[in-house]
Order: C-alpha cells, then sequence, then structure tokens
C-alpha cells in the first residue's frame, strides 16, 4: 500500500511468508518512483519471534487507516492458534483461520509506531475501542428465527448466487434451501448459507425438515474451513432410507468419507430434526435428535 503524508509517498509491505515468520515493514521517499529508505525499526508489526503458543500470530498484510478524527490504526490479518494436534509438538491449529485485527498506531513522528502504548510492534488481544466507534454484536448467543423479509447481514455464501435457491417465510419463520446439484468440494456455488466461526468454543444447532427428499441429497451443517476442507452432519436420503451422516473431506485428493451413520426408523422419516455441533477449541463433536426432544 502507498501513502502520501507529509511530503513523503510511504510504501508498506507484507513480507516473511504468510504463516508465523510474517511481518510488515515500511519505507519513504520524496519521489513516487523511490529510491526508498527503510524504517531503521522496521519490521513495524511481528510476531515471527515470539513462541508459537502465543495467542495471536501469523500478523501481516496491514492496510493503515484514519478516521475522521485523525487518529491512526492498522489493520491487518492474524491467526489465533489452539494446542497442538500431535504430540510432541510438531504444529499449531487454526481452526478460524486468518482474521482481520485492528491496533492504535501513533504517527506524530515521521515514521508510524504500531501499538505505541506497549508492547510496540506487538499484536494484543484486547484494545480499548476508539470512540463513537460501535460494536459489532458478534455471534455470541445468536438466533435467527428467519421472521424478517431479507437475510441478516451476518449471513455469507460460497461465491455469489446466480439463481434464486432460498427464500424467506417471515409468516412461519422458514428458511427455505433448494437442493441442486453442486457439492461443497466444487467450483460453484452450492445451496450454502454460512456465519463465520468467532471463537473455537461453541454450540451451533439448526431445525430442519427436508421436502420430497431424493436419491442422492444431503442437508445439514457444515464445519467449513474451504473447498476441498470441512466437516458436516447431515440428514440424507438414499435406497429408500433416510440417514444421519457425520461426513468429512480433508484435501483436494481426498475423497469425502463418511465417519459415521445412523439409520432413521421409518416412523421418523420426514419428521423435522435437530442438528448440533458442538466445538471444542480443535475437537468438534455432532449430534441429532428429534425436534420435540431437542
Amino acid at each position: 500500500h502507498l501513502y502520501k503524508k507529509n511530503g513523503f509517498y510511504y510504501l508498506v509491505l507484507a513480507h516473511g511468508g504468510t504463516e508465523e515468520f510474517h511481518a510488515v515493514s515500511i519505507f519513504r521517499s520524496r519521489e513516487i518512483t523511490g529510491p526508498y529508505e527503510s524504517n531503521p525499526e522496521n519490521p513495524i508489526l511481528t510476531h515471527r519471534d515470539l513462541p508459537y503458543e502465543h495467542p495471536i500470530t501469523s500478523v501481516g498484510h496491514a492496510s493503515l487507516i484514519q478516521r475522521p478524527a485523525g487518529d491512526w490504526w492498522l489493520v491487518y490479518h492474524g491467526k489465533r492458534p489452539v494446542e497442538p494436534l500431535t504430540e510432541p509438538y510438531q504444529t499449531m491449529s487454526y481452526p478460524l483461520g486468518r482474521e482481520t485485527m485492528l491496533s492504535p498506531v501513533d504517527w506524530s513522528g515521521d515514521w508510524p509506531v504500531v501499538n505505541p502504548q506497549g508492547p510496540v510492534g506487538r499484536a494484543m488481544p484486547r484494545h480499548r475501542l476508539p470512540e463513537r466507534v460501535e460494536r459489532a454484536p458478534g455471534s455470541a448467543g445468536y438466533r435467527d428465527e428467519f421472521t424478517g423479509n431479507s437475510l441478516d447481514m451476518g449471513w455469507t455464501f460460497i461465491r455469489e448466487p446466480e439463481t434464486e435457491w432460498f427464500e424467506l417465510d417471515p409468516e412461519a419463520g422458514v428458511l427455505r434451501m433448494r437442493a441442486r446439484p453442486v457439492r461443497l468440494e466444487e467450483p460453484g456455488n452450492p445451496s450454502f448459507l454460512g456465519r463465520r466461526m468467532e471463537q473455537t468454543e461453541f454450540i451451533a444447532s439448526a431445525l430442519l425438515s427436508v421436502d420430497e427428499p431424493q436419491g442422492g441429497m444431503a442437508a445439514g451443517v457444515t464445519l467449513f474451513r474451504e473447498q476441498h476442507r470441512y466437516l458436516a452432519v447431515a440428514l440424507a436420503h438414499g435406497a429408500g432410507r433416510d440417514r444421519v451422516l457425520v461426513l468429512e473431506k480433508n484435501g483436494e485428493t481426498a475423497p469425502e468419507r463418511v465417519l459415521a451413520s445412523s439409520d432413521l426408523p421409518e416412523s421418523l422419516e420426514g419428521a423435522p430434526i435437530r442438528l448440533r455441533v458442538t466445538g471444542e477449541r480443535n475437537r468438534y463433536r455432532f449430534e441429532f435428535a428429534l425436534a420435540d426432544e431437542a
């Protein structure tokens, strides 16, 4: 990113890769074409020299922003690790992926200083928000009864829908989604609505009923990391029976596989089912129950 301030062009660069050695440095020049001098305190933001167990790691890809009040902030990517998946220690797990983070900046001198109250050049788990900035509600305690005429802004798609495959029924408090022959791992727009995970410990559930089930159809709740990595608990119809499946895909060439399955008695087929996922840091529990038992 390039900024002009006090007669200088400032060039902000990310370097060191996008993982634990990620860093942000800044350079300046009187001319946009250079040559650029390096900030003696570069990098202005990094956690590459901190232990991997630090609450925040892999910080980088930064942008400097100035609010109307005149104060400066740095917006950047970072990750929150959880404990190793293997013993002895080999790698950390990042179930939340890269998140958007914010740190205060003092740019009263020649060079911007990130987190000037200390520790300088570090991302902190918490900062006091700027004045007159509303705190986003987040997903804690979130519940959607689908009684509005449009979807809440917190919902997201996998790629932009090109056809109308969902509709709201505010009077009934129902979201209807049409099954389509586009799978989660395919490069298209599947019938998917999601909310971003904000914490590693959570409970998410949905009440589901399937109208006119067809062979090969599945509907449920998924933990979607990316196109070729996800977990799901789904109500599937095939061979004339309804089953609840726990599915996993873990890699571009890995096939989707069934981790667990349970046949529904014929007397329960067509009844509303409650599907639930419980997150426990880097472990997940999948459950189902009849609607009146959930």
